[in-house]
């Protein structure tokens, strides 16, 4: 019987199969690289200088986000809040809780102007990419809500990162935003969402 294909064919057909192989392993590993908790940091929650309960202050208290993150609605960024914004309650409330002297510090060298600490030194939590634009005051001003991006704040005794904050998340509110903000708000709004790269990636 004469044979089909020649020795150089057998030798492509082996090398196409390891291809393949490859192929499906790298993007196995990529999605789950990519995709798992590590990359897009949820569940991230450090240890902050000062253990700051939203659950307190926003639950309980009943604090406006908008008092602590005061450019929220006028900036592209929430704006994390200095010592002066702790102090302007905390220089009446819990004045000598061990558990404010890092504020106290930072509050009594700043009001001296000598031997000046740095600022409360915070650890960021949600962070994107620095090729992606976000402004905050943009989509607070179109009726989204704080808990669609950051969870229920004010169940958290400490904050933690609860969406992937992916492009693929993002577009998806984009595309439907009704599925958040329902169809009255949508409609009510105008809301059309731009899908372009240039809207976030300029």
């Amino acid at each position: 019987m004469p044979q089909i294909f020649s020795p150089r064919a057998d030798f492509w057909f082996r090398q196409i199969a390891l291809f393949v192989v490859l192929a499906t392993a790298a993007s196995v590993g990529a999605t789950y690289y990519y995709a798992s908790a590590r990359f897009t940091r949820v569940g991230y929650q450090p240890d902050q200088p000062v253990s700051f309960s939203h659950k307190q202050h926003v639950g309980e208290i009943g604090l406006d986000c908008r008092y602590c993150h005061t450019q929220v609605e006028t900036s592209p960024h929430a704006t994390i809040p200095g010592t002066q914004i702790c102090m302007n309650c905390h220089s009446l409330i819990k004045t000598t809780s061990p558990a404010l002297s890092y504020i106290r510090d930072r509050w009594d060298r700043d009001s001296l102007k000598t031997d000046k600490l740095p600022a409360a030194e915070w650890k960021r939590i949600h962070r994107l990419p620095d090729y992606a634009y976000f402004n905050h005051a943009v989509h607070v001003n179109r009726g989204v809500d704080c808990v669609i991006c950051h969870g229920k704040l004010n169940e958290m005794k400490v904050v933690r990162e609860v969406q992937p904050l992916t492009m693929g998340w993002c577009l998806q509110c984009h595309r439907e935003p009704e599925l958040q903000l329902g169809a009255e708000v949508k409609e009510k709004l105008k809301l059309r969402p731009p899908e372009t790269c240039q809207a976030c990636h300029r």
